[in-house]
């Protein structure tokens, strides 16, 4: 553990900040009708098209089985559609529609909100600072 002169563990501070944001990200999504698992695999189709269920669960932060469960919805839902891929028969390529673009679209304003409520206590300094940080642990 890192001693910083407070009380309370790194980790268990960056679990509570994700906690919060997790917590304020599904209110907000919502509101229109999605989950927070579900605006994620619509934001990782808009970038990643022709994604597979293994892909988007990776990039989404939940199991296979989850995703499956995720994907069927959103294909219920015309949010998106599946085809197998030309080059690989067992891998199936999900691609967003129309509708889940826009609604992908409603989300990111959504959560761009969310973000700001919750990292516009910190000053642009401290902001770009923390990103610098994130992304070193994470490499």
């Amino acid at each position: 553990m890192i001693y910083t002169g407070i009380n309370e563990e790194l980790g268990y501070l960056i679990k509570e900040v994700q906690h919060e944001l997790r917590k304020q990200m599904d209110k907000a999504l919502s509101s229109i009708g999605l989950t927070t698992p579900q605006y994620a695999v619509l934001s990782q189709l808009r970038e990643y098209p022709g994604s597979s269920n293994a892909d988007l669960a990776r990039k989404s932060f939940v199991t296979p089985q989850t995703m499956n469960l995720i994907i069927k919805n959103l294909e219920e839902r015309k949010l998106i559609i599946r085809a197998a891929s030309a080059s690989h028969g067992k891998i199936i390529k999900t691609e967003i529609t129309r509708e889940g673009l826009a609604l992908s679209e409603k989300g990111n304003g959504l959560i761009f909100q969310v973000e700001e409520i919750i990292f516009g206590k910190l000053s642009q300094e401290e902001t770009v600072k923390l990103k610098k940080l994130l992304i070193k642990l994470k490499m």
